[in-house]
Parts: structure tokens; C-alpha cells; sequence
């Protein structure tokens, strides 16, 4: 059999004679069916897994150490086989690496010693060698396959070392230190390479000696150029002259001892922006400045494995066009350190790229990115908002291996990521359905001729939806008296019209906030369409109800809406929800004190509702059941209603159109999109700051459903008896 050669294992007795001075055929050693069955975790690329993938891969990377080491014409020619001529590796590059391939390997012993090492590096993703090293309470996805030999290679893990690399104990003593030596470094130059990991993740990387900082590069450039393998294993498809150029880069700034971690990542990065055509000077302003559109979309470009200048202009057009919080997601996630800051590592963030851009345009691949950073932030942000820095790895390589078989739809699947022991793992949503078109049709003619007190019962955009309610149902008849925004703590205010009861206040057109929050109400108080307009400050049911009374003692109301936006009264009373998702807590609180009211004696004739407007903005997954058992029903909108809507939020400047002036509700963007058909995942938007917010992150994006687009009604007091059910 010939050295490298695809063949079946052969059984092999390691306590037997070998001579390391000969070749060995590593797939000869029990090892190496370690690389072949179903329990092989792939790559995510692979888009047709097998059970001999991981096998012909490694057999690549072999192929091309034998190649690189003994050079020539005949296997230059069997390297560059399968690659473009257009991109081909050139006989002065493969040269190059053939004279470094024999100085850092100069005799068979050498050679055999980086076989071994490149037929076990990639053991770790057998899921029965994960199983042989995982933790106590450890998810098997919570640990890679480098920290997987990472453990195996450990004193601790001695006897299923024994068990899983016998030929381990092939190698005399100083041998089996220097395989250890080169797989327990923790840096990946395929990270580094491509820029998918921050410049954080060279921190513990960087003191490596000789030789073993050698051998731990030439490894790393073996398996990168076989990662093709498992199309054609006998040439190499990745190690191509664009590849060439990328690894010097990388050797020459690693290796270069006047250079800091933090300096080799942005000289690195310096370089690949001279390949881009980034002129020397805004290279130097890239590394020192942080240009605003550069730095990020060198990493981008990097990790789309670009290495044109044409390229990078097309992604640089791209990044530009794309909406302005999905731009401030990717420049300041990809600008992040992790030295100073906390930054996140996209674990086969190139993979899921590739597969985005194999089926998608490009600024709905790096949309979705964006909202892959937004997600790993939303869920590291505890670590964040305590100031706690360094790399969190949030492992893609499920979404990266749907997109790379066309099994993932950025403009539908929605993202969140769960902990598992030190990483983030991204699992696609499951969006529950909101059913409302089979609930009943409200009789709007039911409010003709009322009487009626809106309340906002989250504050803010809720009382922003209030008055567009008003508006709309004063079309059909209703007589609007009040507008009331129910807020959680005292917002102070100053020019402020009448005090009524305990904690109301009117606001007049001349109202100003004390302070800085965002004041929403005068924007409906400056409205001479709109109902007088009123502030609630307190989150105690019985001092809402008692002032609610007031207001319907003061204006004669005979009807009460209470207006929730999104759904989140919908949550059963005491629910623990993550305030990024919703924030029931007030909306119950109201909902409370309308149930008082409802037993108040001498409100028989009072007519007490909730309205929901935007059903599934931030509703619970059980939002149907709530519904059909408070016998909800559904108020028609109509074509006249979505013009009046689109109009007025127009008129507001609550349309998008002035968030970062701080006019801006996540529930209004939702229901314009819904409305106006814009359905799937959807980027909304709100304030730039909001969306990369280290203590308050907005969720940008939403899946915006048909349901969205509804408006349902039910009787406030059977809604309070549904969701306070124990």
C-alpha cells in the first residue's frame, strides 16, 4: 500500500516493532478508525457528509505534507490538480513551502511525527471520543474537538488516552511532548486567518518556541488545505495562491517578536486590507483610528475568504446599503477586542457565510449576521453589563450547516443561542403561531356613541398605540376623552397642566421632561386630534384604579380600553420573562386595576376592555390558549384604518424616521411592517445605541408574523381571571 492511499483500517499491534525512520502508513493504526462512522460530527460545509468525510479529509492533508515535503515537478502538479488555473498556486509559492517543509521536517522520523499528528487532530469530533472526556453535567456541544484531545493528551485522562491513541505510545518520550506541545496550543490559525476569532483569542497563544511554533503552523496548514478533502483527497482545493498570501501574512506577524497580541491581530489585519486595495495611509488610520466601514468589513471580508479588491468593494457597497443599526451591529461586534471589552468568537462564522452567500445576495447574508452577533450579545450581556472581558465562543456550526444545504432561510429563521458550559450555542427558533383570524369579528359599532377613557397600560408606546386606537375608533363613532399613560416610576415632568387624583397629571402642548428618558407623550400631547392627554406614575393597582375612578368621575367615561402593545399582557401572572423579550410586569399591574374598578359598586354601567394591538411582538407561546379562553375577539382593520395608521405614525415621526432623535417604540415599527406586508424576520429601526447596548440591548430584529398586523379585544376582567390562574 502506498503512503497515504485510501484504504480500510487495518488492525495493527502498536506494542510491535515499527521503525520511525520508515514511512508509516497511518491509516494502518487503530486510530484511524476513529475517523470513519456515523458518529463523526462533519463539517458544517460538507454538504454531503458520509461516513468516510473526516477520513478523506485527513487523507488530504497527508497527501499534501508528502507532496510539500518532497516537491517537484510531479507533485506540484499533483496539488494544484483540481484548483483554477486563475487561482492556482504558483511553482515559486509551492516551492517556498517545500523548502520549508524540509528544513522543519528534515528526516522520515519528523515526517511520521506530523502523520501521527494529523490523523488524531481531528479525532475529537467522534462523538464516542467527546463521550470518553466530557464533564459531569457537560453538553456534548459545550466543548470542541481541539479542547476534546486537548483533555485526551492530559494526565488526567491517562487510561482512555491508552484506550483511544494506542500508537500514542509509539513515539518515545520526547516525541509524545512535542504532539502534546502542538495540540494543546489553543490558537487556531484557521481562526486567525480568516479573522473569525478577535484579537483576544491570541492572548494565552503567543509565547510558543521553536520548534514547536513550526510545527504547530505547518499542522494547522495541512488541515487547512485539506478541508476539501472529502471531494477529491488526492489534490488540494483550499491551498491555492490567494491561500498562499493569506498564510504569510499570518506567519509573518505571528513570528514577529517586537508585536504585542493586540498589534499582531491589527497588522494582520493591515495586510489583508493592502491585498483589499486599502491605500497604506488609511491602513495605518484602520489600525490606530478604527475606520467607521474598513475594520469590519476587513474581518467580513476576510471570513467570506475574499481577496480582491474588487471583492471587498462589492461587500463595502453592501455594508453601506445596509440599515443603520444592522451596520452599528457588525462595526461594533467585529471591532471588539477582548482585552478591554468582551467579544465574541463566531465558531464557524466563514462556514455559515459561505452557505448564506451560496443561496442568498450578500446584504441579506451579512443582515443575518448582524443578527447572529445581536443574538450571542443579548445572551452574553449579563457578563457584559458586570464589565467582565476576554472571548466568549458562540459555537454556529448547526446554522452553519443548514445554510450550507440550503436549509436555512435568513429572511425567515430566527435566532437565539443557550449556554452550555463556556459557550453559546445557536439553535433555530421554533416561532409559535399566533391564530387570530378565527376568532370572532368585533362589533365596532358596540363603541359608537361611548364615551371612552384609553389607557396605555405600559407607558410610553403603549400609550403612543392608545391614541391611534382613539383615532381610528373616533372614525366609527366613538367619542375619545382621555388618553392616559400608565408609567412604572416617576417620570418627572415640568409646565404640566391639571393634577387629577393621587398620581395623574395633565400634559399640555408646553410639558417638558425633567431629566433624561424618553417622553413619548407629548408627541400625542401636541396633537390637537387627539384627547386630552394624562400620566399615571405608579405601578400599585390600587392607586391606578383609585385614580383611574377620578379620571372617569372627571370626564364621564362610560367605556375603559386598556391598550397593551405587542401581547405581553398575555403572560400569566408572576412569570419570570427576560426583560429583553417583555415586560408583562406593568401591563399586569393595570390589568389588576381594572379588575378592581369592574367590582367597584356603581360600575354596572361601565364598559371595561383590553386591546392588543400587534399581536406577536412580544407575546407568550401560549398566547392562543390566553385568547381563546378570555374569549377574545378580533377587530377588523381596514384599508382606510392602514392609510390613517401609516399617515399619523408618519405625521409623529414614529415611522423610523426619527429614532435617533429618540421617537421610537418597537411595537409601532412591528405593526407598520406587518400592515404594510413586510412579514418574515425583519431588522426594525430603533436607535443604533439600543441595538448594541452592553446593558439594555433592543432585539432589532423580529419575526413579524400576519398576525401582527391585527388588533383583539376582550373583557379586561375575564382576560385578569385567565392569566392569574395559579
Amino acid at each position: 500500500m502506498s503512503i497515504g492511499s485510501y484504504s480500510h483500517p487495518q488492525r495493527h499491534n502498536p506494542e510491535s516493532h515499527v521503525n520511525l525512520e520508515e514511512p508509516i502508513d497511518v491509516f494502518a493504526l487503530p486510530e484511524a478508525k476513529l475517523l470513519v462512522g456515523s458518529d463523526i460530527k462533519a463539517s458544517p460545509e460538507n454538504h454531503t457528509h458520509n461516513l468516510y468525510t473526516e477520513r478523506k479529509r485527513t487523507l488530504c492533508s497527508i497527501n499534501i505534507l508528502n507532496y510539500l515535503r518532497q516537491g517537484g515537478d510531479t507533485n506540484y502538479a499533483k496539488l494544484t490538480a483540481a484548483q483554477n488555473d486563475a487561482i492556482k498556486l504558483t511553482r515559486q509559492e509551492f516551492d517556498d513551502f517545500h523548502n520549508w517543509f524540509t528544513k522543519t521536517l528534515p528526516d522520515e522520523h519528523s515526517i511520521n511525527l506530523m502523520r501521527y499528528i494529523m490523523l488524531i487532530h481531528d479525532i475529537g469530533k467522534n462523538q464516542c471520543v467527546v463521550s470518553a472526556v466530557i464533564h459531569e453535567q457537560e453538553e456534548c456541544d459545550s466543548i470542541d474537538h481541539d479542547e476534546v484531545m486537548r483533555r485526551l493528551l492530559s494526565p488526567a485522562y491517562k487510561r482512555q488516552r491508552a484506550e483511544l491513541l494506542p500508537s500514542f505510545d509509539l513515539f518515545d518520550p520526547t516525541n509524545q511532548q512535542a504532539i502534546c506541545d502542538v495540540l494543546n496550543i489553543k490558537l487556531n490559525l484557521g481562526q486567525f486567518i480568516q479573522a473569525e476569532a478577535p484579537a483576544g483569542a491570541l492572548k494565552e497563544s503567543l509565547e510558543i518556541q521553536e520548534p514547536t511554533r513550526s510545527l504547530y503552523i505547518m499542522h494547522a496548514l495541512l488541515d487547512i488545505a485539506g478541508a476539501a478533502g472529502q471531494v477529491n483527497p488526492e489534490s488540494s482545493l483550499i491551498l491555492t495562491s490567494s491561500m498562499y498570501n493569506q498564510m504569510i501574512a499570518a506567519i509573518s506577524t505571528l513570528t514577529n517578536p517586537s508585536l504585542t497580541p493586540e498589534e499582531v491581530y491589527q497588522h494582520y489585519l493591515g495586510k489583508r486590507a493592502s491585498r483589499f486595495g486599502i491605500a497604506s495611509a488609511d491602513i495605518d488610520d484602520l489600525i490606530h483610528n478604527k475606520l467607521y466601514c474598513e475594520e469590519p468589513c476587513v474581518r467580513l471580508a476576510c471570513m467570506l475568504r475574499y481577496d480582491t479588491p474588487e471583492e471587498f468593494q462589492t461587500l463595502m457597497n453592501a455594508f453601506r446599503g445596509l440599515p443603520e443599526p444592522v451596520q452599528e451591529i457588525l462595526h461594533a461586534e467585529l471591532t471588539r477586542t477582548g482585552y478591554h471589552d468582551r467579544a465574541t468568537l463566531p465558531y464557524y462564522g466563514p462556514a455559515l457565510l459561505k452557505g448564506l452567500t451560496d443561496y442568498n445576495d450578500l446584504p441579506t447574508t451579512l443582515t443575518y449576521f448582524a443578527h447572529v452577533l445581536q443574538e450571542a450579545l443579548i445572551a452574553d450581556k449579563d457578563a457584559r453589563k458586570a464589565g467582565e472581558t476576554g472571548v466568549i465562543t458562540a459555537d454556529l456550526s448547526s446554522i452553519a450547516q443548514a445554510a450550507n444545504q440550503g436549509k436555512l432561510d435568513p429572511r425567515q429563521d430566527e435566532l437565539r443561542f443557550h449556554h452550555s458550559g463556556e459557550m453559546l450555542i445557536a439553535e433555530r427558533r421554533q416561532i409559535p403561531s399566533i391564530q387570530v383570524n378565527h376568532l370572532p369579528t368585533f362589533d365596532r359599532d358596540k363603541f359608537y356613541g361611548k364615551r371612552v377613557l384609553y389607557i396605555g397600560m405600559g407607558g410610553g408606546s403603549d400609550g403612543i398605540q392608545a391614541a391611534m386606537l382613539s383615532k381610528l375608533q373616533q372614525n366609527t363613532g366613538a367619542t375619545p376623552v382621555a388618553i392616559v399613560s400608565v408609567r412604572a416610576d416617576t417620570k418627572p415632568l415640568a409646565h404640566t397642566g391639571r393634577s387629577i387624583g393621587q398620581a395623574i397629571v395633565e400634559i399640555t402642548p408646553q410639558t417638558t421632561k425633567i431629566g433624561n428618558w424618553r417622553f413619548l407623550e407629548d408627541i400625542i400631547a401636541k396633537d390637537d386630534s387627539v384627547a386630552p392627554v394624562y400620566l399615571l406614575n405608579s405601578t400599585n393597582p390600587e392607586m391606578i384604579a383609585h385614580d383611574i375612578q377620578a379620571l372617569i368621575d372627571e370626564t364621564r367615561a362610560n367605556t375603559i380600553i386598556g391598550v397593551d402593545t405587542g401581547g405581553d399582557v398575555l403572560y400569566r401572572a408572576n412569570t419570570e420573562v427576560d426583560s429583553v423579550t417583555s415586560t408583562p410586569d406593568q401591563d399586569y399591574a393595570v390589568l389588576t386595576a381594572l379588575h378592581e374598578l369592574n367590582k367597584s359598586t356603581g360600575n354596572s354601567s361601565l364598559d371595561i376592555y383590553t386591546a392588543i394591538v400587534a399581536p406577536g411582538v412580544d407575546t407568550p407561546d401560549y398566547a392562543n390558549e390566553i385568547l381563546e379562553s378570555s374569549r377574545a375577539q378580533r377587530i377588523g382593520v381596514t384599508p382606510d384604518d392602514i392609510y390613517t395608521i401609516n399617515k399619523t405614525y408618519a405625521h409623529w415621526r414614529m415611522d423610523g424616521s426619527a429614532s435617533e432623535e429618540g421617537l421610537y417604540g418597537k411595537t409601532p415599527l412591528a405593526w407598520l411592517a406587518a400592515l404594510n406586508g413586510r412579514y418574515g424576520l425583519q431588522s426594525l429601526a430603533l436607535p443604533k445605541s439600543n441595538a448594541v447596548s452592553t446593558h439594555n440591548p433592543w432585539r432589532i430584529f423580529m419575526s413579524i408574523r400576519p398576525s401582527t398586523a391585527s388588533i383583539v379585544v376582550a373583557k379586561a376582567d375575564r382576560l385578569y381571571k385567565v392569566v392569574s390562574k395559579a
